[in-house]
């Protein structure tokens, strides 16, 4: 039985051609870039407002340093939460593998701002539909516990639409600076 128009999720989202997500990850905020990437999440405000779109997401990597995050640098994503939250926006994130200092367990440097009415932070596993697509979010484990995640969690529907959304790299892919991913 073939889909019509009127049946197809996949092609009405398509037709649509309105964001229902922006999406992006590896901020690496640090000391000489905090302008930098304030202005970058501006111009992601203000795409998301101009299409009515409601949510942001930033899967991973919010942070640079795997150690520590300086005053200004918190201070820095403390203001874009609030810049989102002044805009109505709902800014999704999951720590990436900079975000964290222990890479088995959930807690990373985004924590402290958990509560902050702008952020929904995905510390294990989530999943949340927005205009009728799934998407679910795993975070940066070491291999073995993020495979246990997706085992545990990822139940594809056949006729939904579903994303899954990470922070990994996958085995044959190059990183930016050309190396291979070999696991």
């Amino acid at each position: 039985m073939g889909w019509t128009n009127q049946s197809n999720p996949i092609l009405n989202l398509i037709m649509n051609k309105k964001p229902i997500i922006l999406i992006s990850n590896d901020w690496h905020i640090k000391e000489d870039n905090c302008q930098q990437i304030t202005d970058l999440v501006r111009q992601k405000i203000i795409t998301a407002r101009s299409y009515g779109c409601e949510y942001l997401a930033c899967l991973g990597d919010v942070f640079n340093s795997r150690k520590h995050q300086s005053q200004q640098v918190l201070q820095t994503f403390k203001n874009i939460l609030d810049e989102v939250l002044s805009n109505s926006l709902k800014l999704i994130v999951i720590p990436g593998n900079h975000d964290k200092t222990v890479y088995e367990h959930k807690e990373s440097f985004l924590d402290p701002f958990e509560h902050h009415p702008a952020l929904e932070l995905i510390r294990d596993y989530g999943a949340i539909t927005i205009g009728g697509v799934e998407f679910q979010f795993i975070p940066f484990f070491t291999e073995e516990r993020w495979l246990q995640h997706f085992e545990d969690n990822v139940h594809f529907s056949k006729g939904n639409i579903q994303i899954l959304c990470s922070h990994i790299a996958v085995t044959g892919s190059r990183n930016n600076d050309g190396k291979k991913v070999e696991n």
